[in-house]
């Protein structure tokens, strides 16, 4: 917490909203009206468990056991347990695996890279809450995130996100500090180079700056540096290959500084969703009788699936898919028109690490083939086959979208995903497409059963626990480095993470959750003052503070 001389007050005192003013139209509780209007997800949650606490919460979503799943989910442990263990080593990659074994869930509500962002960080936080002390003390906290988003995305993978911002600008709030070059923003994180001693400088001075210039608070000066130089520097972390495995280590280290005076905790272990199902698909695409096989190469049943689920969110738009084929890529109207197309089953990777949406051309039968076309105009193309699919996701010129992730982690071998209010939508829309495509084929009434009885519809994000004050009236999102320069999370904060209700902790994050309310955030002037003000009054007694 800020000591008296650190507090910080906004420099126009029209600035500070007090609660009744705040209270005028703009609220915390108005801003989850309208989140709950808008996703179905979160509405059903807060209607049904509002009142529950983190604790009780957990509870009801954690399975107790798992229906049959059409495959074994033997080969999803040994590849968990292959990229687990020359980074963190056999104890780790072994207790995961057992663990996934026990209670087969995970967290995929998060986006790849070293988590700084508030809302991705404590969702690991309170899905881990019943594995501190008792009979779970010392397990580890399994999660897959998407490695298929370019680093300078929401949760800000290309750098670190600061948010006690100083000359009271809450609006500002969080503050980027980079790492990688801008020049690289668009590149994904799924293939982004390592981070090295340059980037390392280069971000110990920026945040040096940010302090001179009273832009950040001071108080977060060592918990960077520290970090920077303990875990960035750590030699595991400057031999990996590439970004996704350090983020893996950093990740598992960062978390580790995080706990004091207990007497164990579990350890994080968050691993790229892509690169897991990349491993399986290898195995998938050999085997003509797995459920990703079926679906893309029986004829039939992949035209009613693609029927099924085109336009569906986070799935493909076929329509916009070949208008980007026909464009013109000098036409910058023509690219806006064509965003949002999603893909089908795979991304292409261009020569720079950025995504290429791709369309399935079926139209010969002897010239099968995934096509797209890059940013630049540049057309990129591979047969439709098992071999070349293998091979192009192997040498890294594919990768496999979410819905191929899901297929294959989730609706093949039965493993319950918790993810966000987005995937809430549509992971049940992909079950339900799936299902009735293979019922109106024929022949598969048998795998669509084993596939319905998949739970898909578990939630655990939008939600936070921890927060930190600035001067006396204001509440906002805490990530790892504020919660390190508080004093790292002790025993009692656990306590009282637990006792916050559900309800409770979607009100601390409606700063991570309002830009996804986009006419609210427009209509709204100064809107992270005025909510910053008003959390205070709401949860000043109730969240931690760092």
């Amino acid at each position: 917490m800020f000591s008296v001389q650190e507090k910080i007050l906004p420099d126009n005192l029209n600035y500070i909203f007090h609660a009744k003013e705040v209270h005028k139209g703009f609220s915390a509780e108005s801003c989850l009206d309208a989140a709950c209007e808008t996703f179905p997800v979160i509405r059903n949650t807060i209607k049904n468990y509002g009142d529950h606490t983190l604790s009780e919460y957990l509870n009801h979503i954690k399975p107790d056991s798992i229906a049959p799943a059409y495959q074994h989910m033997d080969d999803l442990l040994e590849a968990v347990i292959r990229y687990i263990e020359p980074i963190l080593g056999e104890s780790v990659a072994k207790r995961t695996a057992d663990e996934i074994e026990a209670t087969p869930i995970v967290l995929t509500a998060n986006h790849h890279g070293v988590a700084y962002f508030a809302q991705d960080f404590q969702g690991s936080m309170i899905f881990s809450l019943d594995k501190f002390g008792g009979q779970n003390s010392g397990s580890t906290v399994p999660v897959f995130s998407c490695g298929t988003v370019p680093l300078d995305n929401l949760t800000y993978p290309l750098g670190l996100l600061l948010y006690r911002v100083g000359n009271g600008e809450l609006d500002a709030v969080p503050r980027k500090l980079p790492v990688f070059s801008n020049k690289g923003r668009r590149q994904l994180v799924s293939v982004a180079g390592p981070v090295n001693e340059d980037m390392i400088k280069r971000a110990e001075k920026r945040i040096d700056k940010l302090v001179r210039d009273k832009t950040v608070c001071p108080s977060l000066a060592e918990s960077v540096h520290t970090i920077l130089q303990k875990e960035y520097r750590a030699p595991m972390v400057l031999d990996s290959v590439n970004y996704s495995q350090q983020a893996v280590v950093l990740n598992s280290a960062i978390w580790k500084r995080m706990f004091c005076g207990l007497n164990s905790a579990p350890e994080i272990v968050c691993l790229e969703l892509e690169k897991i199902s990349a491993a399986l698909l290898d195995k998938d695409l050999k085997n003509s009788d797995s459920l990703i096989s079926v679906i893309m190469f029986d004829e039939k049943l992949r035209e009613n699936t693609f029927g099924e689920l085109d336009g569906k969110k986070a799935c493909w738009q076929t329509k916009k898919l070949l208008k980007r084929l026909q464009r013109d890529p000098l036409d910058p109207s023509e690219i806006r028109t064509t965003g949002g197309c999603g893909t089908m089953l795979f991304w292409g990777l261009d020569d720079r690490g950025n995504r290429v949406p791709l369309y399935l051309d079926t139209a010969s039968k002897n010239r099968q083939r995934l096509y797209g076309i890059d940013d630049r105009g540049s057309g990129l193309e591979l047969p439709y086959s098992p071999e070349s699919i293998r091979d192009g996701l192997n040498r890294g010129k594919l990768l496999p979208s979410i819905f191929t992730s899901f297929i294959v982690v989730s609706l093949a071998r039965g493993l319950v995903c918790a993810g966000g209010y987005f995937q809430g939508e549509y992971l049940p829309a992909m079950q339900r497409g799936i299902v009735n495509a293979l019922k109106k084929t024929g022949g598969y009434d048998e795998i669509a059963q084993l596939v319905s009885n998949v739970t898909t519809n578990v939630y655990l994000s939008g939600m936070t626990a921890v927060m930190s004050r600035i001067g006396y009236d204001f509440l906002i999102p805490a990530g790892p480095v504020e919660i390190l320069a508080g004093g790292g999370i002790r025993p009692d904060d656990i306590e009282r993470m637990r006792s916050l209700t559900v309800k409770e902790a979607h009100l601390s994050a409606m700063f991570e959750t309002l830009p996804d309310l986009p006419s609210l955030v427009r209509q709204t002037p100064n809107w992270k003052t005025k909510l910053a003000a008003d959390t205070a009054r709401l949860l000043n007694n109730r969240v931690v503070i760092k």
